[in-house]
């Protein structure tokens, strides 16, 4: 068995690192799902809202595999893997994944009134790490002020969710030690899916000589963003619209800030101006564009066509002027 594993890597490498990452991806998919149900049950255990449970905690646990993929490319060097991860995973967040939903909802609710509160707050977050990436250079003080911005933002979440008076002060450990089992298993798979995705995508753009960028932005980008789709859709089911919204926006801001934040700490990150410049217009174009169509209080399911119609203008793009 051994051996035709051997020959089949040596002949038809391609073909085996992209079955790789179709595994990578399907492994990731279902981890993320129990990552997220497993730390979402405990939040709800602890009286938190819907939208802060969207908002920060599920942003974190669908995050995971978006952390750990650009994490292995900090360990071996390639900035563009770590751009390509989080700058593919937002875009395709902000734009196809939330197309979809509202597509597939054709009349999905918002409450509008919760944007208004915050989406100055989330422009100005997603914008900061483009503004300091206009030189070309991510690095050790702006890590610290993106670091410090996330934790800001947090406080002010928490602050407010405080004010609401719904937080429980104590929870017995007998109620939440599966959700916490399940949370530690899911981690262990995504961690390892993660590796495999980054090193097999590493080698699919070496063997069809593609820019890493562009190959973390399709691949690792869309992969980590399954379980946001997943959760979205499960969420139309569940009449949690608040969720799904929530954990788009927690994503982008979540890894805007604090996941470039860590990596420029641990090591300078270097990206092309120009480029720099396109995904960051289209970033917060495309932010201003949702927070416009939620103004109605739903997204309706020709916005969603729209954008899904960004989100494949971005690819086009980044293929013709920047592979």
């Amino acid at each position: 068995m051994m051996d035709i594993l051997r020959v089949f890597v040596t002949n038809y490498p391609l073909w085996y690192h992209f079955i790789i990452v179709i595994l990578s991806l399907f492994l990731l998919a279902k981890a993320a799902y129990y990552l997220v149900f497993g730390i979402s049950n405990y939040a709800k255990k602890f009286g938190i809202s819907n939208y802060l449970v969207g908002l920060l905690v599920v942003a974190a646990g669908a995050s995971a595999p978006e952390f750990l993929a650009s994490l292995s490319g900090v360990f071996r060097g390639s900035s563009s893997v770590v751009f390509g991860t989080i700058f593919g995973s937002n875009m395709i967040g902000l734009t196809a994944v939330l197309g979809i939903i509202a597509f597939v909802g054709k009349k999905v609710p918002m409450d509008q009134k919760v944007f208004e509160k915050t989406k100055w707050d989330v422009l100005i977050l997603i914008a900061l790490p483009f503004l300091l990436l206009l030189d070309g250079v991510l690095g050790f003080f702006d890590g610290i002020i993106l670091v410090v911005a996330f934790f800001f933002y947090a406080y002010m979440l928490w602050t407010r969710e405080k004010k609401m008076g719904k937080l429980k002060k104590t929870v017995k450990v007998k109620i939440i030690y599966k959700d916490a089992l399940i949370f530690i298993l899911s981690l262990v798979v995504v961690l390892l899916a993660s590796r495999f995705l980054v090193d097999s995508s590493l080698e699919i753009s070496s063997i069809m000589s593609l820019h890493p960028f562009l190959v973390a932005t399709v691949l690792i980008g869309f992969g980590s963003s399954v379980p946001d789709l997943f959760l979205g859709l499960h969420s139309l089911k569940e009449k949690c619209e608040a969720v799904a919204l929530g954990d788009v926006l927690g994503s982008v801001i979540l890894k805007s800030i604090l996941f470039f934040g860590v990596f420029a700490l641990m090591t300078t990150l270097t990206f092309s101006v120009y480029n720099t410049i396109f995904i960051g217009i289209l970033t917060i174009a495309s932010s201003m564009l949702l927070f416009y169509f939620v103004k109605k209080n739903y997204l309706s399911r020709s916005n969603g066509v729209i954008l899904i119609l960004v989100y494949a203008a971005f690819l086009a793009i980044q293929f013709w002027f920047f592979a």
